[in-house]
């Protein structure tokens, strides 16, 4: 199960009453779509992501990338995203993308 879904599920992160609606995280959701490689879902995600990023096209690496930079304001909801990776990876991310245990 990738972040999104898990930010989606009812059942996971999508529990927690701040991300109960996810109408309001848009833009996070589009980085962490562009952090953990995976598809966007409409046209206007895509062109957040380039506006945010000052790239052209999305086309980030098979398996996303291993690090990650957002430079945002206060009450941006940061520490709540960071939350999420963190609980993301700790019980649900593949051990080791690379193999090495």
């Amino acid at each position: 199960m990738n972040i999104i879904q898990a930010l989606r599920d009812q059942d996971l992160l999508g529990r927690l009453a701040v991300f109960r609606s996810l109408a309001t995280w848009e833009a996070w959701l589009v980085f962490l779509s562009g952090l953990y490689g995976l598809p966007l879902a409409t046209a206007e995600h895509e062109d957040l992501f380039c506006r945010h990023t000052g790239r052209t096209s999305y086309a980030p690496p098979a398996g996303g990338y291993r690090e990650g930079l957002a430079i945002v304001g206060q009450q941006s909801g940061k520490s709540r995203v960071t939350a999420a990776i963190v609980t993301h990876e700790a019980a649900l991310a593949d051990a080791d993308p690379d193999g090495v245990e």
